[in-house]
Order: C-alpha cells, then sequence, then structure tokens
C-alpha cells in the first residue's frame, strides 16, 4: 500500500486529481502473501488510478483472475527450450483447467 500510495503521489502533477503516467508492472508482488491482503493491496491500486500488470505464477491466477481483464502467458518449450508469449483468454484457461482435472 505504501508504494502504490508513493506512486500515485509522484506521478499526479500539482492540480491533478489522478496519476498522468499510471502503468506499473509487478514481477510476483505477490508470491508471499495472503490472498486477501493482495487483493486489499490490488483495490488500493486501483482507487488510486494506477494501472498495474501482474507479472506471476500460475499458483496466483485466481488472484490475476479479479485484477485482469486479460492474459499473457510466457511459456517455454521443453523439447527445445525456446520460449514465447501467447495472449489467451479466460474462457481459455477455465477450458485447459477443466481438462487438466478430467
Amino acid at each position: 500500500m505504501v508504494v502504490a500510495a508513493s506512486l500515485a503521489y509522484v506521478l499526479t502533477p500539482k492540480g491533478q486529481d489522478k496519476p498522468v503516467y499510471c502503468t506499473v508492472f509487478l514481477d510476483e508482488a505477490f508470491s508471499n502473501t495472503a490472498e486477501a491482503a493482495s487483493r486489499r493491496v490490488l483495490r488500493v491500486f486501483k482507487e488510486l488510478h494506477i494501472h498495474i500488470n501482474l507479472i506471476t505464477p500460475y499458483k496466483n491466477l485466481n488472484l490475476a483472475r479479479e485484477s485482469a481483464r486479460s492474459l499473457i502467458l510466457a511459456e517455454r518449450n521443453a523439447d527445445n527450450h525456446e520460449s514465447y508469449l501467447r495472449e489467451i483468454t479466460w474462457d481459455t484457461i477455465d477450458q485447459q483447467l477443466a481438462a487438466q482435472r478430467s
């Protein structure tokens, strides 16, 4: 919350009520945090009009679902060790998770 407030302060010019430049990347910011605490922090970013891009492992997918409208996955081909980015929808994620469960 301190980081969000500090960013909002620094990025908001005098006479404005919200930041002018407001995109922030958070790399595994919530990996070791309880989901309830993470949700509160994400709400603070939203209330301060700071757009966040979450870089997070699969284990935080539920948290990302609540905060992100879309996903870009970084994946690695195990055969040739090449990585690539893939845009994916929440519907596709749900289908893949359901297929893994069955």
